[in-house]
């Protein structure tokens, strides 16, 4: 099966999966997991910090091998489309290093 090339990154998995949907952040975990999917999408807008119970970039960035790419579902404006991941990722509260790959790039 061809790999597929996304910028620097190399993927055996073309499968992208969304972290939407699930009943737990349990559930999703163990999808993830099962799925083989090495991106995984993460809409900024479900992150809460306040609610433990509710915060899905804590487990899915300890999980190997995984990508995390955010999404912006919820943005209301192209404007706030674009703002949503640089404040993410600027954010002192989600180190920057957490949003690249968490995986071992092949060479």
């Amino acid at each position: 099966m061809d790999h597929l090339q996304l910028a620097a990154h190399t993927f055996s998995s073309r499968l992208i999966l969304g972290t939407g949907k699930f009943s737990s952040a349990a559930v999703m975990l163990e999808a993830v997991k099962a799925s083989g999917a090495q991106l995984v999408t993460v809409a900024l807008r479900r992150f809460n910090r306040e609610q433990l119970e509710d915060d899905l970039f804590g487990p899915l960035s300890e999980l190997p091998g995984i990508t995390l790419m955010p999404n912006t579902s919820g943005a209301s404006t192209a404007a706030e489309a674009i703002k949503l991941p640089i404040s993410a990722v600027n954010s002192p509260e989600v180190p920057s290093s957490k949003w690249k790959s968490t995986r071992t790039r092949s060479t």
